[in-house]
């Protein structure tokens, strides 16, 4: 079956922290989750509660000593078990300065 995504996925596990909002940009929730994988187009990441599907949210996640803040928006969210979640964001604002930062320790995140 040929491979329908844009990007490269590479395991990733770090810990990131969110403030997800509503449609009026207001934070409605913040917390810490664990990525699972990461591309240059998105990362995949588990929590303890379900996201809205389609809500913006900031990311705020560790390159290197700094952190750096990311914009997404939630596009996919699965119950992995009884407590914990797995959520699909979409990078929709990623300054290339900050992808390139990633794929210094990701290079794989640049293949197609």
């Amino acid at each position: 079956m040929e491979n329908l995504r844009e990007s490269s996925r590479v395991e990733a596990r770090h810990f990131i922290s969110y403030d997800v909002r509503n449609e009026s940009g207001e934070v409605i929730y913040s917390g810490i989750a664990l990525s699972r994988n990461l591309s240059r187009k998105g990362v995949q990441i588990e929590a303890r509660q379900e996201f809205p599907i389609n809500n913006p949210v900031r990311l705020h996640l560790a390159v290197e000593e700094d952190v750096v803040d990311v914009n997404g928006m939630i596009r996919h969210v699965e119950k992995a078990d009884e407590n914990t979640y797995r959520i699909g964001i979409e990078f929709t604002e990623i300054p290339d300065e900050i992808l390139k930062r990633l794929a210094e320790k990701y290079p794989e995140i640049l293949e197609k």
